[in-house]
Parts: structure tokens; C-alpha cells; sequence
């Protein structure tokens, strides 16, 4: 009876066949096969080492994400698992020349004005598109926001490549005589690309449908429309 109500009454709990109740949400099993791991393993180093090789399997990605929430040394974990993906990359030569390009990238005079790691970790994002606001870099160098910016003014502008787009970008931050309404500032990427519509619709490149297409977006976005299916569509 007790399941029972908390099943209809609560929906923590949803019976899969007769007397045999589990968890109605994957993130419960997630967190507790986290929990069991980190907190209840007698070698919890071996452990971890263990269960490295699941990096590749979809389904163990959250499981991953909360082990290293809980660790209070995360790198007992993180760097088995770049070993482990050093070693899946290894033998690879497209992966090894992609990864040699962004390195090089990254070391260009265009881009001194970040850290290495997070100019990185910006085209590693952008070349994958593993992380859509490039929080990853952002946490590393707020600066990179210049590069976002930059990024979204090269889909926009036809004509302007990277290391001009940057240009725009820094002369608009040091115009800027507000701290907090300069591009390094800004929290989001929806932030930084309002920044960048505002920029792409005062350089006068646009032709008519450009502009208006871009004014929607513009509009859709300052009304935090983050969802919004033509939104999507726009910035694509």
C-alpha cells in the first residue's frame, strides 16, 4: 500500500512489473550509481579506474558528471579519463590533425589576448559544437567572449573573416564606457550574440532580408524567447 500511494501520489516510484518498483526518472538511478560508487567503494581509486572505460557509452555521461560533483579530488577521476581517451585518440590521424589545428589555432597573435587553454577549448567547442554557450571556455578566461562574439559576427557578415570580426568586437569593448555592458561582461551567449546583431545591423553589410531576419532574432532573443523554435532557425 505504501508504494502504491507513493506512486500515485508522488510518481518517485513506478511499478515495472508486479511487486517489482523502481525509479520513474533515470537521474535517480544516475545520482544513486554515482553515489554508490564514490562514496561506498573500498579502493575507490581502482574503482574509478574501473569504470573509466564507460566513457564512451551515452548513457554513463551524467554518471560521470556527478562522480566528479562528489569527488573532493576530481582529478582521481578526470585524469584516468583523459589517459584513456589520449589512448582512443591515439592511433586516430584525422583526430590527431584536428587536434593539431585547434593547437595551432589557438597559437595564433590574433588570439594573445586569451588563455591558450580556453582559445582551445572555444574551437574545440565550435568545431563540435559540444557546448552550445561556451561555458567551458568562459570558466577558463571571460575574455573568450570576445571570440564568441567574433564567431557569430562571421555567420552574419559574409565578408568579415575571424581575425576581423575579433577587431570589431575589441574596438566595440573599448568604446564602451559601462564595465558591465562590454562584451567580456556579459554572462550568456545569448548576451554576447544581441552584442553581435546590434554590431552586424550598424555595419550597413546587410541587404534587406538579412537585416530583417536579424531584427527578429534580436527581438525574439530580448524577450528571452530562449526556446523559441524560430530562433533556432534564424541563427542557423
Amino acid at each position: 500500500m505504501i508504494l502504491r500511494s507513493i506512486e500515485a501520489q508522488h510518481g518517485l516510484l513506478i511499478e515495472r512489473a508486479k511487486g517489482i518498483y523502481s525509479f520513474s526518472h533515470l537521474t535517480f538511478h544516475e545520482y544513486f550509481a554515482a553515489r554508490e560508487i564514490v562514496f561506498k567503494s573500498g579502493s575507490l581509486e581502482a574503482t574509478l579506474r574501473q569504470h573509466v572505460p564507460l566513457i564512451t557509452e551515452q548513457r554513463w555521461r551524467e554518471v560521470f558528471l556527478l562522480m566528479t560533483e562528489m569527488l573532493r579530488d576530481a582529478s582521481l577521476l578526470l585524469l584516468p579519463m583523459k589517459q584513456a581517451i589520449d589512448a582512443l585518440l591515439a592511433p586516430s590521424i584525422k583526430h590527431q590533425t584536428f587536434l593539431a589545428s585547434v593547437r595551432d589555432r589557438a597559437a595564433a597573435s590574433a588570439f594573445s589576448f586569451c588563455k591558450p587553454t580556453a582559445v582551445r577549448t572555444f574551437f574545440f567547442d565550435v568545431d563540435f559544437d559540444l557546448d552550445e554557450n561556451r561555458l567551458i571556455a568562459l570558466s577558463l578566461d571571460r575574455t573568450v567572449n570576445l571570440l564568441v562574439c567574433a564567431s557569430f559576427l562571421t555567420r552574419m557578415l559574409d565578408k568579415v573573416s575571424l581575425e576581423a570580426a575579433i577587431a570589431i568586437a575589441q574596438t566595440y569593448d573599448a568604446q564602451t564606457s559601462d564595465p558591465t555592458a562590454k562584451i567580456v561582461a556579459v554572462a550568456s551567449a545569448n548576451a554576447v550574440m544581441i552584442i553581435a546583431i546590434k554590431l552586424a545591423l550598424d555595419s550597413q553589410q546587410l541587404e534587406i532580408t538579412g537585416q530583417e531576419l536579424l531584427q527578429t532574432l534580436l527581438q525574439r532573443l530580448q524577450e528571452h524567447v530562449a526556446d523559441d523554435e524560430q530562433v533556432k532557425q534564424v541563427a542557423d
